[in-house]
């Protein structure tokens, strides 16, 4: 792992039978020794909103961190897709 990078790590999960939400993340260092992480109920959701609003939450901290250099990781292929897609239209 490039030493100079941060890695974020996202999840979220919408329970089936009562929709609500919780998203969580992680910062790690190059060597990947945690830096902190964050975890959060959001309510009333479905699981595309949960792995975004986990994304953006990541992000949001990353930046309030002044983490220059930021490889996200995320188990939701439909977000990989649709953040591909606004990147490449962009």
């Amino acid at each position: 792992m490039p030493t100079d990078w941060i890695f974020l790590n996202v999840d979220g999960v919408a329970s089936l039978s009562s929709s609500d939400g919780t998203i969580g993340g992680l910062f790690r260092n190059g060597t990947s020794e945690w830096i902190m992480g964050f975890a959060k109920a959001i309510g009333h959701t479905n699981s595309l909103q949960t792995e975004l609003l986990a994304l953006f939450e990541g992000l949001s901290l990353a930046w309030k961190q002044g983490f220059g250099k930021v490889l996200v990781r995320s188990d939701s292929k439909q977000v990989a897709d649709l953040v591909n897609s606004a990147l490449a239209a962009s």
